[in-house]
């Protein structure tokens, strides 16, 4: 039995697999947002008395939001640093833009106040030699500073320090002899080992910054698993697609950001694929935010580097995932111009939108949902938890804080928070894609999360979209990511050489060092796997260049071939290359992904029409100003090959899908549902 669970902001969610049977069972229930382990174990429990988890659970894959919560809502620990003289102010460097597009005055508050910023004399040059090494007196200073601050960690980056790791490690040893132990010391270049040092030492700042919360939190439900009788391997899924046992996820916790989504793109990606589309857009909705991935070529796009918040880079290699702070609870508010905003804030799990009826007061995405007819008055939401929505909690709010000041309908005004929120989401998409010269009308569109599939067809609509997937437990598939992730082991060295056989021989001697740095941390997770594959690249520019492309390398390969291989690439980027400048190798990468044995796999005959055929009902419509009759199908009710027209609305455990009018649905043998445009001229 394997478990895949991923914590969001609004609702935890819990997928069960028996490999003997196939059978998958899913679970929904409310986010103890106060302390996530209790949620996380509530869900355990109620698959287990459920029957859906019985004896033995051969591994547990976990997608967390207790890193990137700690980090974003500055709730990490009291962490200093120590760094080269005249490099103290690193972290406050920033780049040249604005978290808002007026208005030259920004707040940033750094991780790491300055009064816990130290410095020692230790200079590294740019070939990685050490030119002048600290004094004991420096270190000796530091120390009894450190202890009179009670500070938590010491993050130890020397300028130039990943050209040269062992006098960062040097230097963590000399704090250790003189009182400051190993075990409250990071060390930059542990966590990355390339070039550019606000990102590199921000990179180690943000890893420690949140090493306490997920050590807790971690070590905490290892703990509850144990003391449940639960002994499978316990695995965290990873920002790039992966997963890692949770004792390598505590060392390094900075590649756990975007656990949960990361995973729900993995799982997006392979949906995708197996129907068929090879380029697609992610879209995850669920309660807090709305996560978007792009997938191209049948793979999410990746990147090396990603400013996690403003002020806040992160140099570790992950899914490109954009967040936004609109969800089911985004919170509808007029401005000081009266204007109508929805979003970023949200109500969370706790008070919850005020349909809820647990203590929430403000208008929400849900609420006016509920309102114009889209999910259900008085029926039971979830699992387990028996939460049911009431209409009148949500009007009296929507009236309060929109339809009364606005002097409007309350219909209109439910309306009107809907149509806010799904351009938001739209205009989130728009960016993303046109940021790499592509249209979102050449994508299909996977709609995912609690709320994903209610806002389809809107979305498709505003964006040019004629086909969009629902994938099969689409309210649960950042759990049904974790399930389908491998382990997989990113790694980057910045270099400095002409591209010629030296560089190459140069980076085959580095490819060899991470193969085994992958293989060992494979094998630490206890997960049997088929043979790592290794990916290995140069990243490469022509001299003066500050940034590179990523060249792709078989072996054997020669410096000849890898000069025609980079300019095809630069021109593919560019439409040009810069015959007779150098070409710099300033990167050596590789990727190694272990394929789990014991992976679940998608496929095509996955579960068609899951669920109970749904007593012929209806339910009134209210959108664009006009009301219908939709009729309320569970996916058992859709016929392979006959497509349904809209207006429909189709009632997951875990979800809810609407299909507008001018749009039909049907279903493919996965269990997928595919949205098609039934008029798009019309609409265009």
């Amino acid at each position: 039995m394997q478990l895949g669970i991923d914590v969001g902001g609004t609702f935890t969610d819990l997928l069960a697999h028996d490999p003997d049977t196939g059978q998958l069972s899913v679970f929904k229930i409310p986010t103890t947002n106060h302390d996530q382990s209790e949620g996380f174990l509530n869900a355990v429990r109620l698959a287990v008395s459920a029957g859906a988890a019985p004896a033995p659970i051969s591994s547990i894959c976990h997608g967390s939001t207790v890193a990137i919560n700690a980090l974003l809502e500055r709730k990490g620990c009291r962490a200093a640093s120590v760094s080269t003289r005249g490099f103290r102010d690193t972290i406050e460097l920033r780049r040249r833009d604005r978290p808002a597009p007026y208005g030259l005055r920004v707040r940033f508050e750094p991780l790491i106040p300055r009064d816990l910023r130290f410095e020692v004399g230790t200079r590294i040059d740019v070939e990685g030699r050490l030119l002048v090494q600290e004094s004991a007196e420096e270190i000796d200073r530091i120390v009894a500073a450190l202890h009179n601050a009670q500070a938590d960690l010491l993050v130890i980056s020397l300028f130039n320090g990943f050209r040269n790791t062992v006098e960062e490690q040097r230097l963590a040893a000399a704090f250790d002899a003189a009182g400051w132990p190993l075990a409250k010391t990071v060390i930059a270049t542990d966590i990355s080992r390339e070039i550019r040092e606000f990102d590199r030492t921000g990179t180690a700042v943000a890893s420690a910054y949140i090493k306490p919360a997920m050590e807790r939190y971690l070590v905490g439900v290892d703990a509850a698993l144990k003391n449940s009788g639960i002994h499978a391997p316990f695995l965290v899924a990873q920002s790039n697609g992966a997963v890692a046992h949770w004792r390598a996820t505590v060392d390094n916790p900075i590649g756990s950001l975007m656990s949960g989504p990361a995973a729900g793109a993995v799982a997006a990606t392979a949906t995708a694929s197996m129907e068929g589309f090879e380029n697609a857009i992610a879209c995850d909705i669920g309660g807090t935010s709305t996560d978007i991935t792009i997938i191209a070529d049948g793979a999410p796009h990746m990147r090396r580097a990603h400013d996690i918040d403003f002020g806040l880079p992160i140099l570790c290699p992950m899914i490109d995932v954009r967040s936004i702070g609109a969800g089911g609870g985004s919170i509808a508010r007029l401005d000081r111009g009266n204007i109508l905003q929805v979003g970023p804030e949200s109500a969370g799990a706790r008070p919850g939108p005020a349909a809820y009826g647990t203590g929430g007061e403000q208008a929400t995405v849900t609420d006016a949902q509920l309102i114009l007819g889209i999910l259900p008055d008085a029926k039971p939401l979830g699992t387990g938890g028996g939460m049911t929505l009431s209409v009148e909690l949500a009007a009296a709010a929507i009236d309060r804080h929109v339809a009364s000041p606005l002097g409007i309908p309350l219909r209109q005004a439910a309306q009107a928070i809907l149509t806010v929120a799904q351009h938001n989401i739209c205009a989130a998409i728009k960016k993303l894609v046109t940021e790499k010269g592509q249209d979102p009308a050449t994508f299909a569109l996977v709609v995912y999360g609690g709320g994903g599939a209610s806002h389809a067809c809107a979305l498709m609509r505003e964006l040019g979209i004629r086909t969009a997937i629902v994938p099969p437990f689409s309210g649960a598939i950042s759990a049904l990511g974790c399930l389908l992730c491998d382990l997989r082991m990113d790694q980057v060295r910045s270099i400095h050489a002409p591209l010629g056989e030296p560089a190459l021989e140069l980076a085959r001697s580095i490819w060899d060092e991470q193969a085994q740095a992958a293989a060992d941390q494979h094998r630490a997770t206890g997960i049997p796997t088929a043979p790592p594959a290794l990916r290995r690249s140069l990243w490469c520019c022509y001299a003066g260049q500050s940034h590179s492309i990523e060249i792709e390398i078989d072996d054997p390969a020669d410096a000849t071939d890898l000069t025609g291989r980079f300019e095809r690439a630069y021109h593919a980027r560019f439409g040009l290359t810069l015959p007779g400048f150098p070409i710099m190798a300033t990167a050596v990468q590789s990727v190694s992904i272990a394929t789990r044995l014991d992976r679940f796999h998608l496929q095509a005959s996955q579960g068609a029409g899951h669920g109970r055929a749904a007593a012929l009902e209806h339910r009134a419509l209210h959108l664009g100003g006009t009301t219908r009759q939709a009729r309320l199908l569970s996916r058992a009710d859709i016929k392979p090959g006959r497509p349904t027209p809209g207006p429909v609305i189709i009632e997951d455990p875990d979800s809810t899908i609407l299909i507008e009018t001018g749009f039909t649905v049907d279903i493919r043998p996965s269990g997928s549902l595919v949205i098609a445009r039934e008029t798009p001229e019309s609409e265009e």
